[in-house]
């Protein structure tokens, strides 16, 4: 029997503003499958659609709205498709904010 893929859903503030064109990056633990995945974005508020890619076990989420994000706004990310390790445990997820997709202005 496989592994049913399932939806993660990351909810977070920023403690620094971020431009208009700004890039989060996830990183998972290394026994979750990020093939095929797509990705949400919102910002205090509804998600929508949002570019996203993976190396590895870092998938990088691209926010497109051309709207700056003003610190201590709510962040929801929803990363659709993950396959799920086989065994339950604990595990440890990494945030990093860049203000203008290369400019790192915070990590969780």
């Amino acid at each position: 029997m496989g592994v049913a893929a399932t939806t993660y859903t990351f909810s977070f503030s920023n403690g620094q503003p971020l431009s208009a064109s700004p890039s989060i990056a996830l990183d998972f633990p290394s026994d979750i499958s990020l093939g095929g995945v797509s990705c949400m974005m919102g910002v205090n508020g509804a998600v929508s659609p949002a570019p996203c890619s993976s190396i590895s076990t870092r998938l990088t989420v691209n926010y497109t709205s051309g709207s700056s994000i003003a610190a201590g706004s709510s962040i929801t990310i929803k990363v659709v498709g993950i396959t799920n390790p086989l065994s339950p445990a604990v595990r440890t997820f990494g945030i990093t904010t860049y203000y203008n997709s290369s400019l790192n202005t915070s990590t969780v």
